[in-house]
C-alpha cells in the first residue's frame, strides 16, 4: 500500500510540474527547483541577483522566471519580463 502510495504521489507531482510550463507568461521559462532564497534580478536591482534577506533553507521552488538568457528581465518585482535594453524606461 506504502508503493502504491509512493507511486501516485510521485506521479502527481510530475503531471503538475511538466504542466506547469503551460502558465509561464510571455518571455518566461518554466524552473522546476527555482532556489526561493534568490530572487530574480530586476532593473530596479540593477540587474544583479540578490539573496533574500533572512534564514534561508535550500528547497526547489517551481517557478516561473524570465528569459534571462536571451535578454528578459523582471521590470519590478512581480513585472513583466522586458527585455534588458528597456530598463531605462523603468
Amino acid at each position: 500500500m506504502k508503493g502504491l502510495y509512493f507511486f501516485v504521489s510521485i506521479s502527481v507531482l510530475f503531471s503538475l510540474i511538466v504542466g506547469q510550463n503551460d502558465v509561464c507568461g510571455p518571455h518566461e521559462i518554466f524552473n522546476s527547483c527555482g532556489s526561493p532564497c534568490r530572487r530574480e534580478s530586476t532593473c530596479q536591482n540593477g540587474n544583479r541577483f540578490p539573496i533574500s534577506g533572512g534564514a534561508c533553507i535550500a528547497l526547489c521552488e517551481p517557478r516561473c522566471e524570465c528569459d534571462v538568457r536571451n535578454g528578459w528581465i523582471r521590470s519590478r518585482l512581480n513585472g513583466p519580463c522586458i527585455n534588458t535594453s528597456a530598463c531605462k524606461r523603468y
